[in-house]
Order: structure tokens, then C-alpha cells, then sequence
């Protein structure tokens, strides 16, 4: 349910996947109706997760940095952006992810 509510929102570019690895609100790209306490809670959720995970992965790998290891998440993380998702480039444009 979430992740379909997240989704919806990349497709639609009311948020967007960060190079930071965080989930940001693009309300200027936005399509359609959205309701903003909900899509900020939304966001605020995913991203108390990721960083929960990172810090448990930082744990596992403590070699490596906490920056790396956000960077070796995203980059896995793409793979599975859905289709059509608002995803974040190197040079911080906003890109569309393609299938």
C-alpha cells in the first residue's frame, strides 16, 4: 500500500528519488491532485526507514563510509524504481527513469 502510494507519486513527479538516497517532495513537477500532509507524512515514513537501514548496513560494514554506503543502496535501490519514476542525475536534473 505504501509502496504503491509511493509509486503513484514518483510516476506522477510529486516526489522524487534524491542523490542523497532520500525521498524529496518536486511540487512544481507535480501532475495531478495531491494531498500534501499526506504525501509529506508519506515521505517522512520512507525516509525514517532508509535511514534505519543505513545505519544498520554502516553497522555491518563499518569500513566503509556512511556516504558510501547510502551511495551502494541508491545505486541498488534504482534497479527496482518503478517505471516512469522522477529519479535525481549526477548532475542534479530530474530525470524520468526508463524500463
Amino acid at each position: 500500500a505504501e509502496a504503491d502510494a509511493v509509486d503513484d507519486l514518483l510516476v506522477r513527479r510529486c516526489v522524487g528519488e534524491a542523490l542523497s538516497g532520500l525521498l524529496v517532495e518536486t511540487p512544481r513537477t507535480c501532475a495531478g491532485r495531491r494531498q500534501e500532509g499526506r504525501v509529506t507524512a508519506t515521505i517522512q515514513r520512507v525516509n525514517r526507514g532508509r535511514r534505519q537501514l543505513w545505519r544498520y548496513l554502516h553497522e555491518q560494514r563499518p569500513a566503509a563510509s556512511e556516504a558510501d554506503v547510502r551511495a551502494t543502496w541508491r545505486r541498488h535501490h534504482l534497479r527496482v524504481v518503478v517505471c516512469g519514476g522522477q529519479v535525481q542525475a549526477d548532475d542534479g536534473r530530474w530525470e524520468v527513469r526508463g524500463c
